[in-house]
């Protein structure tokens, strides 16, 4: 687990992510220059976030207990256009006391043109609760970087 402080795994590294999912560019996702906008990559970023916390996070809550989402910081990293589809990595960056951080990388005809970093915080009714053992065990598996893959999945 990383400490508090402790450097971020570099996030435009496909190799470092083994979760993956898709989502397409959307012409709605285009500004007036044909740029896909920044909110666009706020949304790619959620449906990576979702599936992470759907499929593996939110099952490690019990009655009562449940993780939300406290902040997503997204870097733009190059400009990208409509129309196409961008694959996100996503896993968890550093675990903390009563929270996480899930890093990102949005990926475009094989570039990053994207992170984001996003605060999971995990909660007793309203309280910030301190993750079990068995908690942080589940999402030490998840590091980004742990795992070596050989390049971003091609879409089906």
């Amino acid at each position: 687990m990383a400490a508090k402080g402790a450097a971020l795994p570099d996030l435009t590294r496909a190799e470092a992510y083994t979760l993956w999912i898709t989502d397409r560019v959307r012409f709605s996702d285009t500004d007036q220059a044909g740029h896909i906008n920044n909110v666009a990559y706020a949304a790619y970023a959620e449906t990576g976030r979702l599936d992470l916390m759907d499929r593996f996070i939110r099952p490690l809550a019990g009655e009562g207990e449940r993780f939300i989402a406290a902040s997503v910081t997204v870097n733009y990293l190059r400009e990208s256009h409509y129309p196409g589809e961008v694959q996100i990595g996503t896993g968890i960056a550093r675990i903390g006391r009563t929270s996480l951080t899930v890093g990102q990388g949005i990926f475009k005809d094989d570039l990053c043109v994207a992170t984001a970093l996003g605060t999971i915080v995990f909660l007793t009714g309203s309280a910030p609760t301190e993750l079990t053992e068995a908690m942080r065990d589940a999402l030490t598996g998840l590091m980004v970087g742990r795992h070596q893959t050989q390049s971003v999945p091609a879409s089906d």
